[in-house]
């Protein structure tokens, strides 16, 4: 498969890793998390984190603001000077590279990170996952699960609705993040670019890991 496309679709692919709490539609999610008046896909305003991808020796830069409303996505393999990106805004989801002028978009459903921090005990017991003691990653109490995936059992640790690390058993990190910061973003970072035309498509059937903490 072209290099090119191969970046497109892993951009595709880490979305649905790092950005899986918003991918579901789930009306009674939705409807359950109003004290605020604003789902919260992350738990913090704004920020940015930077994340090591070695299985496809990547790297993928986030910014985000309202909570995670607004998302700007950068991905780059080591080594290559070709970008892909994401854009999540006005409940939609851009995707596009700096080598083509066409990109596509689709349609995104937010859940807050709420809804399923604290899931019940005995939902994990049905999905086969099991909750571990926190783990500390940049001085922040992470929650940790062990998911018994049968295809990929793994270790996921989430703060605030940041996946931080996804670890298989065998060892293998399949992502990690390596910088993390609470600070204010641009607003003009989330400005759809004017010069890609994109295409509207059905949302891609993608496994995600929030099918295992319903």
């Amino acid at each position: 498969m072209n290099k090119k496309v191969l970046n497109l679709t892993f951009l595709l692919i880490f979305s649905a890793i790092m950005l899986s709490c918003s991918n579901k539609s789930n009306a009674q999610n939705q409807t359950a998390v109003t004290d605020e008046n604003k789902i919260q896909v992350y738990g913090v305003k704004s920020g940015y984190y930077k994340a090591e991808i070695p299985i496809n020796e990547s790297v993928a830069e986030t910014w985000f603001d309202d909570y995670g409303r607004l998302q700007y996505i950068e991905i780059q393999t080591i080594g290559d000077p070709i970008k892909s990106y994401k854009l999540v805004r006005n409940d939609e989801e851009y995707y596009f590279s700096d080598y083509n002028k066409n990109g596509i978009k689709k349609q995104v459903t937010y859940t807050d990170y709420r809804t399923w921090e604290n899931p019940k005990m005995q939902d994990l017991e049905k999905s086969g996952i099991r909750r571990m003691p926190s783990q500390m990653i940049f001085g922040k109490a992470c929650k940790t699960y062990y998911v018994s995936d049968p295809q990929l059992p793994s270790v996921m640790c989430f703060w605030k609705g940041i996946l931080m690390v996804k670890i298989l058993d065998d060892g293998t990190v399949m992502s990690e993040v390596v910088d993390l910061r609470e600070t204010a973003v641009p607003s003009n970072m989330f400005d759809i670019p004017k010069d890609i035309n994109f295409e509207e498509i059905a949302a891609p059937q993608l496994p995600t890991d929030s099918a295992m903490l319903e």
